[in-house]
């Protein structure tokens, strides 16, 4: 019985949260517009990566399950250790456009000797909040419809950049009216791997991909 144990164990599917975000641009690549992999600063002060459809973007953090709430609450309190999970959601609700803000993971499915990963979407708070049983499971296109307009995402970028990074112990807000980090020169990749600065992509206006089964020669009104 013991032997059987540990073979279980050894032969036990394993996958990170990187295998989560994979999965989620391998689902989606051909339905988003851009897509902006964050990393050192431009990450810890929001999230995993910027995705933006049509002239809506949404923010998304990726997870490997169900079961990391405590991991993202600790990066509110790097200068506030005293405060309470609780005072981090109510912070989190008064920031405005904080829907565009979304926390996708993975649950581990199996069909006969085949596994696959089902990806949830919930919206941030949602995902952090104890007290929400019933989280909703938000399809993509329900996600994109929360998008914001790319001065309305920025500013919510700002301050949640100011609530994770710059809050000190004190309760006051060390950041000079502004977030710290510039998202304006950061690489975005198109879904044809064609790539821009955000600043570049906030001066045109992204129109909706073109509908299935067009003439090749459509072009958005």
């Amino acid at each position: 019985m013991k032997e059987q144990i540990m073979t279980s164990q050894v032969n036990e599917p394993k996958w990170w949260e990187k295998t989560v975000e994979y999965q989620f641009v391998i689902n989606n690549h051909k339905k988003f517009q851009l897509i902006a992999p964050l990393d050192g600063k431009h990450e810890t002060g929001t999230s995993d990566v910027i995705l933006g459809q049509g002239d809506k973007f949404i923010l998304i953090e990726f997870k490997k399950d169900a079961t990391s709430q405590k991991a993202e609450f600790e990066k509110f309190k790097k200068n506030n250790k005293s405060k309470s999970d609780g005072t981090i959601i109510t912070e989190l609700q008064k920031l405005k456009n904080f829907d565009c803000h979304f926390l996708v993971y993975a649950k581990l499915e199996q069909d006969k000797e085949l596994y696959f990963l089902e990806l949830i979407h919930n919206g941030y708070i949602d995902y952090l909040n104890p007290s929400c049983q019933d989280k909703k499971k938000y399809s993509y296109n329900e996600m994109i419809e929360k998008g914001k307009s790319s001065e309305e995402f920025l500013k919510y970028l700002d301050d949640l950049e100011n609530l994770r990074i710059f809050d000190t112990s004190d309760g006051s807000c060390d950041c000079g009216g502004g977030g710290g980090s510039d998202f304006s020169n950061i690489l975005v990749l198109d879904n044809k791997g064609n790539c821009q600065s955000l600043s570049a992509f906030k001066k045109i206006h992204l129109t909706p991909n073109p509908p299935k089964n067009t003439p090749s020669g459509y072009k958005p009104k």
